[in-house]
């Protein structure tokens, strides 16, 4: 097959499985009550995966998932995150199921010490973009907006995966008002920062201001070349450069790593067949049979 043939897929497993089990999160005192294991994200993922798969005719897969302990970002800024719950018990339980649901799909799964699921999904396309193969990434993280290029679309989901907003490097302008470049946007985080990552980016820059510097300056390393350029009020001329040291760490926790596959194979990611029968036995062991009557229906498209 043609490389411009060949496409890929790179879902945030990590992100979806959160989702999954929040939206049906009602669901968990039935499980309670009956003293068995909560199976609501895991039934979610293996029937979203499913109709992902279906999408397109894709070549190459993976489902990169967080690691525990925390990443490098955590030692270069020790708030980092800091400001999100930990994992609920109930859905804790379910991560090694949903891991394993991955690998039936015929995934290669992502995983490694010290980084993030989006590190993973960063390295895994850079990896394809270098082969000029398109990728296509599932994800609700805004963080993965720094990826997209002429090869890598970003797919918001908004409504599990029936409502989807693509993002790619055509139409970024018009569906992303923070930066008007793929390439600023970790500039634009360290500058007005990111409350989800509990990045607090330069005291007084909200987004408005971030983005005027981005459009006149562009890279942190222009802006700060050019200090006697600067038109600043007084106020913002003293937080950037009381920030400067910080807003370059900013910028770094905001990047996505692009070098964990670099001693990796494309031909390590093919998409393998769906494990049909592994995937009924796991129904069946845990008295998923809606779950199970739609596997059989996708098996017969």
């Amino acid at each position: 097959m043609n490389q411009q043939n060949k496409k890929a897929i790179a879902i945030d497993g990590n992100c979806l499985m959160y989702r999954f089990f929040y939206a049906t999160q009602s669901l968990v005192s039935k499980y309670k009550k009956n003293s068995v294991v909560a199976t609501n994200a895991l039934d979610l993922f293996i029937r979203s995966i499913l109709k992902l798969r279906q999408k397109e005719n894709y070549t190459y897969g993976l489902i990169a998932f967080d690691s525990p302990g925390g990443s490098f970002r955590n030692q270069q800024f020790i708030e980092y995150k800091t400001n999100r719950k930990g994992m609920p018990d109930d859905l804790f339980d379910q991560v090694p199921l949903i891991h394993k649901a991955a690998e039936l799909m015929g995934f290669y799964i992502g995983k490694k010490a010290g980084y993030e699921a989006d590190d993973l999904i960063g390295s895994f396309s850079h990896l394809l973009n270098t082969n000029m193969i398109n990728v296509d990434i599932y994800s609700t993280d805004q963080d993965m907006l720094q990826l997209i290029n002429e090869y890598t679309s970003l797919n918001v989901l908004k409504k599990g995966v029936s409502e989807i907003l693509k993002i790619d490097f055509d139409n970024f302008k018009i569906n992303n008002l923070s930066v008007i470049d793929p390439s600023f946007v970790t500039t634009y985080k360290a500058l007005a920062g990111d409350s989800s990552d509990n990045i607090p980016g330069v005291n007084g820059i909200g987004q408005k201001l971030a983005n005027e510097i981005i459009n006149k300056y562009g890279s942190i390393e222009n802006l700060y070349s050019k200090v006697n350029e600067w038109t600043f009020s007084d106020r913002i001329k003293n937080a950037l450069i009381n920030y400067k040291d910080k807003a370059f760490v900013y910028r770094t926790i905001a990047t996505i790593t692009v070098n964990c596959y670099d001693n990796v194979s494309a031909e390590a990611f093919v998409l393998k067949p769906v494990d049909i029968v592994g995937l009924k036995q796991m129904c069946e062991k845990f008295n998923l049979y809606k779950l199970l009557e739609f596997i059989n229906k996708w098996e017969e498209i």
